[in-house]
C-alpha cells in the first residue's frame, strides 16, 4: 500500500503528537502549569473520552488502553488505541494505535476487529515514537462501524527490532466514548 498524500499524512503525523501529549496528560496528576489540559467527557466501560480546547487545534479523543499484550518480557512504553476528532482540520473519526515502540521501518500493522482485518501503515516519529494510521477515509470508516459492532480489536505489528507483537482492546463502551468525541467537537 501506498502512504496517503500530503495532507491527511501531516494531520495523521500530528495527531501522534497530540496523542501522545493527550495520554501523558491523562495519565499524570494535574499541575495547573499547562496551557491545555484534556477535558474529561466521560468513561465509558473500557473507553474514556477527553477535549482538549487550543483554538483551531482542538481535539476531541477516545482512547482505551489493551486488556493484554504479548509477548509479556518485552519493554514497552505506553499503549493505546484512539479514535481523535479535529474540527478545525475537518478531521472526524481518525484511528490511530500507539504500540509503546517504534515500528519497523515500512510496516503494516494489521487491526482485526471479531475476524474482519484492517491494514493500517506505520510511520515513526522524531522521538522514535511509533503510531499506525488507516490508509484512507472510506477505510477509517469502515473500521469505525466494526468497532462499534464488535467485542475486541486486537492489534498485531512488528517493532523496529523485529518483535511481533499483539495487544487485545474490548471494545465495551467504544460507540459511547466516539458519541461523547462528537457531541463534543462538531
Amino acid at each position: 500500500m501506498t502512504r496517503p498524500a500530503f495532507p491527511i499524512r501531516s494531520v495523521r503525523a500530528s495527531a501522534l503528537g497530540a496523542a501522545l501529549i493527550g495520554a501523558a496528560l491523562m495519565l499524570l496528576p494535574a499541575t495547573g502549569a499547562l496551557a491545555a489540559e484534556p477535558v474529561p467527557l466521560g468513561t465509558f466501560t473500557d473507553w474514556r473520552a477527553y477535549k482538549v480546547t487550543n483554538g483551531p487545534n482542538t481535539i476531541c479523543y477516545a482512547l482505551s488502553q489493551p486488556k493484554d499484550t504479548a509477548p509479556k518480557n518485552v519493554k514497552r512504553g505506553q499503549i493505546y488505541v484512539m479514535v481523535a476528532n479535529w474540527p478545525g482540520r475537518n478531521v472526524k473519526g481518525e484511528v490511530s494505535v500507539v504500540a509503546g515502540y517504534p515500528y519497523k521501518k515500512g510496516s503494516n500493522v494489521t487491526a482485526d476487529v471479531d475476524g474482519a482485518k484492517h491494514t493500517l501503515f506505520t510511520e515513526n516519529d522524531a522521538q522514535n515514537e511509533g503510531g499506525a494510521w488507516v490508509q484512507d477515509r472510506a477505510s477509517e470508516r469502515k473500521l469505525i462501524s466494526a468497532m462499534k459492532r464488535g467485542n475486541s480489536l486486537r492489534v498485531q505489528g512488528t517493532s523496529g527490532r523485529g518483535t511481533l507483537t499483539t495487544d487485545r482492546y474490548s471494545l465495551s463502551g467504544v460507540t459511547a466514548a466516539i458519541k461523547a468525541i462528537d457531541d463534543g467537537c462538531k
